[in-house]
């Protein structure tokens, strides 16, 4: 009966310390679950930054690009209104010389007409 009773004894420390171990491992498990929840939490807040900055990165590339569209736009009409105004002072200089050249000879023509009428 002694050893009966220290038998049982020893199976209810067995018991004990299984079910200590179950405990521990509940609360391991547990505070594992809380932990990658926190985890996982932290991942998404800084995928929602993330895919934030992205797209802010996005606009503003596409309004430089727009800009920049722009800008080439712009110096296309330019080049192109210089291009006009450098054809037109030609055209103009043509011009002028050719009506220098009808003054002087019309200077000459005078000229020769007022010496054969002295």
């Amino acid at each position: 009966a002694v050893l009966l009773r220290a038998k049982m004894h020893g199976l209810e420390e067995e018991q004990a310390v299984g079910r200590q171990l179950a405990d521990g491992a509940a609360e391991a498990h547990a505070q594992a679950q809380q932990a990658l929840h926190r985890k996982t939490m932290q991942s998404e807040l800084e995928t929602e930054v993330l895919s934030a900055q992205l797209n802010a990165a996005r606009t503003e590339l596409g309004e430089v690009q727009s800009l920049r569209e722009h800008e080439e736009t712009d110096r296309s009409v330019i080049v192109e209104k210089l291009r006009t105004v450098t054809d037109q002072e030609s055209r103009c200089r043509g011009e002028l010389h050719a009506a220098e050249a009808q003054a002087a000879a019309l200077a000459q023509q005078i000229k020769e007409t007022e010496q054969h009428h002295q």
